[in-house]
């Protein structure tokens, strides 16, 4: 079998034996039920999931594929052992009927990876350690991608659904799989010093029996905006969340109300408003978010306008929340996309279990400014083009990586006394095939970021991540 999937990874028109297509096939089904079990054991869904074959998903997803004129692929990362040697299992699946999948084994310590992942997200990237970041990222990249690297540009797929597993079991011991916590946008090839997400656009699901791949037009949604930029003395406060509160009800022509603050009942009402009517399509919710990773669901939370009385992830998994009628969430509160064993990619992935098709969220403490910078690229594009969610958000990470998203402040002379205007800027190909510069009026106390604001290096776009097909 190993060499059948070789020869056909080659390129090589060479028919795969029925026992070696099944054999891939019933292991892609293995851990679909896996991830699967994982998630209503947590009750995190209630949805009756059907079991499609191997061909049945290569069709669905090629189905999504044309209506967006994408061309996919899944790829299963999972952290195993085979014949008592440590590795990384990849299975990569075209979203083709016609084309094979591709199985491959890579040969990795558990201690290695672990730490290269340490050494890549929490000393390169997070700490915002200038190169840091790039030996691990390339280690990290050749352990995952690398090795079907070939088999993707031979089928020119320009989109990942990644699917690594959540949990790791070893013996009696089990934790959190370190490959949940990968931030996959900024792995490096080495070859080419690209980073990933200038190769490929991108997104993360838990499974992809319970993805929904489907495209929606969400340039005139029903949008619920919800933000809170002031907390007392507890935290610091947010400009950055006035700026996207603004920045997206700019281009919001819907009729939902939307608040200024963030509280459980604005959040409760305004999902289900005009009820049997029109309910909010996009959700977008700026303001602090915290995540432990300690698998208590009470210890992690979204802050709301009375930062003592947040809105727990506990409290989101109740049925007063309704995310169904969601077709994006957008969480930009810090580590809303961090999570555990037990809650994947945390709050964001529980509203995406919960019924929201996608979502975005972060993984760890992001900019202020940056993320109102990053915002304000995703609604100018959103406004503009009916674009795959993935590719809006790859062309946001694009333009910070290549500094075409800028925080730019004016000094103004009136009475005699200094005045600051703040502006985002960011500059793109439009529709006319022309480079085209929008700019926007930001708070005045974002200027005190302005210069921290290196928005080429990952430490400020490589954390937003989505969750769910992408398309």
């Amino acid at each position: 079998m190993e060499d059948t999937v070789q020869l056909l990874a080659a390129g090589l028109e060479f028919p795969l034996s029925l026992q070696g297509r099944v054999s891939i096939g019933d292991r892609v089904q293995e851990i679909e039920q896996q991830r699967i079990e994982a998630f209503t054991k947590e009750e995190l869904t209630d949805t009756e999931i059907a079991e499609i074959s191997m061909r049945g998903m290569q069709e669905k997803l090629q189905q999504a594929d044309t209506a967006v004129e994408m061309k996919s692929a899944l790829v299963y990362l999972t952290v195993r052992e085979r014949d008592g040697v440590e590795g990384i299992e990849i299975i990569m699946v075209p979203g083709d009927p016609n084309q094979y999948p591709v199985h491959r084994f890579v040969e990795v310590s558990f201690v290695e990876l672990r730490q290269n992942l340490t050494d890549f997200r929490n000393g390169g990237i997070k700490k915002y350690k200038k190169l840091a970041y790039l030996e691990p990222g390339k280690f990290l990249y050749d352990k995952t991608i690398l090795p079907i690297y070939e088999d993707l540009e031979r089928l020119n797929i320009d989109h990942l659904q990644i699917i690594p597993d959540a949990e790791f079991t070893r013996g009696s011991l089990s934790s959190a799989s370190v490959l949940q916590y990968i931030p996959y946008a900024a792995l490096v090839n080495a070859g080419t010093n690209e980073h990933l997400i200038e190769q490929f656009s991108l997104a993360i699901s838990p499974s992809f029996h319970l993805t929904e791949p489907k495209h929606h037009d969400l340039r005139n949604a029903e949008k619920l905006v919800l933000a809170e930029s002031e907390f007392g003395t507890h935290l610091p406060s947010l400009p950055g969340a006035l700026a996207e509160f603004n920045i997206v009800n700019e281009s919001n022509a819907a009729s939902i109300p939307n608040h200024r603050r963030f509280n459980a009942s604005n959040l409760q009402n305004g999902l289900n408003s005009l009820d049997n009517v029109s309910s909010p399509q996009l959700l977008h919710i700026a303001t602090h978010g915290e995540f432990k990773v300690n698998e208590n669901p009470d210890d992690d939370y979204l802050y709301t306008e009375d930062p003592l009385h947040p809105i727990s992830l506990t409290q989101l998994l109740d049925d007063s929340y309704n995310f169904e009628s969601l077709e994006l969430a957008i969480f930009a509160a810090c580590r809303a996309a961090t999570g555990d064993k037990s809650y994947e990619y945390g709050i964001g992935g529980t509203i995406w279990a919960k019924g929201a098709e996608s979502v975005i969220g972060t993984q760890w403490d992001v900019s202020d400014v940056g993320t109102a910078g990053a915002m304000y690229a995703f609604y100018t594009i959103l406004s503009k083009r009916d674009l795959p969610i993935a590719k809006i958000l790859q062309e946001v990470q694009l333009a910070m990586l290549e500094s075409r998203i800028s925080v730019n402040v004016k000094t103004e002379v009136v009475n005699n006394e200094n005045t600051y205007i703040v502006t985002i800027s960011y500059t793109f190909i439009n529709n006319a095939n022309q480079e085209e510069t929008v700019t926007t009026i930001v708070p005045e106390p974002l200027r005190t970021y302005a210069n921290s604001f290196i928005s080429e290096h990952p430490h400020f776009w490589a954390p937003f991540q989505l969750i769910g097909s992408g398309h």
